[in-house]
């Protein structure tokens, strides 16, 4: 049995160190969300990252008041009110960012299975993380409310946790890295964004030294790992943007400097279905190939150059060559009935 009656407190270079690490996850949250609600990109994914960026900063807020405030001082329902926060803030952090990254893989793929099992796998981490918060609700049931000082655990908890965490941390290094690997890319690019998505890795041994010395009754070195498992997953939660965004960036810099950008799958299919004669103009559908529109698929939010050939999104509109040049055949072609009918009319 192990009593979570306290914990560490006093300024140490620990403390200062996750203290920053915190600052650096929450720009990185804030600059992602900017950027997203700029480019009017803002989905689900967004907001679960946000909601793990509230948990983050009350986990930090309670980090400084532990680093400031001795637990002897405070009374028991404080103590209590502290307990409590720690104990739940932490696992809705690392699951709202777990969400925040499954929906980014969501919004990006066209419907079918792949874009079912993206949706599957959400539910089930929202089961995943009921469960560990029920399970320990369970084990604080004499907590109703804040009043007494500490939960009792058993082994079972972190079992419980280990074996769930360790599930979603393996799904979100296996999927994403065969969605990658089927992308058009070379083979640079495409294990740079494996590489970027593959942070669960940390997360994955972060979970099992925290289950580790939660067992053994190291309180210290648990809060600790647990404030660095906060800051990985935050982070880890915008490598989707930051990871697009860096390859726009690379692409931009060996073309011709194209400044486009891709807009949602789901956003794309809306507005093709809201007006079948809006601003993205494919040319006539007579003239070009049938699956025209599956030719316009965009692997990720942030991606500018789709393909080798050479297919941008630009502002709300699909420029290409063979766009322009059945644009301008259209031209040619209504002028020249124009002329027609001005001569006949004459």
């Amino acid at each position: 049995m192990l009593k979570a009656d306290g914990l560490p407190s006093g300024f140490d270079p620990w403390t200062i160190a996750c203290f920053i690490l915190y600052l650096i996850a929450i720009l990185v949250t804030l600059l992602r969300l900017g950027h997203r609600a700029y480019r009017r990109q803002l989905y689900w994914d967004d907001f679960w990252a946000l909601v793990a960026l509230v948990s983050a900063v009350i986990d930090m807020v309670i980090m400084l008041v532990v680093s400031t405030i001795r637990l002897q001082d405070m009374t028991s329902t404080s103590h209590s009110f502290v307990l409590w926060i720690t104990i739940f803030a932490h696992p809705f952090e690392v699951w709202c960012s777990r969400m925040s990254i499954t929906l980014s893989m969501f919004r990006v793929l066209l419907p079918g299975r792949k874009r079912t099992l993206a949706k599957t796998s959400c539910y089930l981490m929202s089961c995943f993380a009921t469960t560990i918060c029920l399970q320990k609700i369970w084990s604080c049931s004499g907590m109703t409310a804040p009043a007494i000082p500490w939960c009792t655990f058993t082994s079972l908890t972190p079992a419980l946790s280990l074996s769930l965490n360790t599930l979603a941390d393996i799904f979100l290094i296996v999927w994403p890295a065969l969605m990658l690997t089927e992308m058009k890319l070379n083979k640079t690019h495409r294990w740079f964004l494996i590489a970027c998505f593959s942070t669960s890795v940390f997360v994955m041994v972060i979970d099992c030294l925290y289950s580790a010395y939660f067992l053994k009754g190291d309180l210290t070195t648990t809060v600790l790992l647990g404030h660095i498992e906060i800051v990985i997953t935050l982070l880890f939660c915008n490598t989707t943007v930051l990871a697009t965004y860096l390859y726009r960036q690379y692409s931009n810099s060996n073309t011709c400097g194209d400044s486009g950008y891709a807009l949602p799958i789901s956003d794309f299919h809306a507005a093709n279905a809201s007006n079948a004669t809006s601003n993205l103009r494919l040319g006539n559908p007579r003239n070009l190939p049938q699956k025209q529109d599956q030719s316009v698929v965009l692997d990720t939010v942030e991606f500018s150059k789709i393909s080798e050939g050479s297919l941008y999104l630009e502002h709300g509109q699909i420029s290409s060559k063979t766009a322009h040049s059945t644009n301008l055949k259209e031209q040619k072609f209504e002028r020249a009935l124009s002329e027609k009918d001005s001569g006949f009319g004459g």
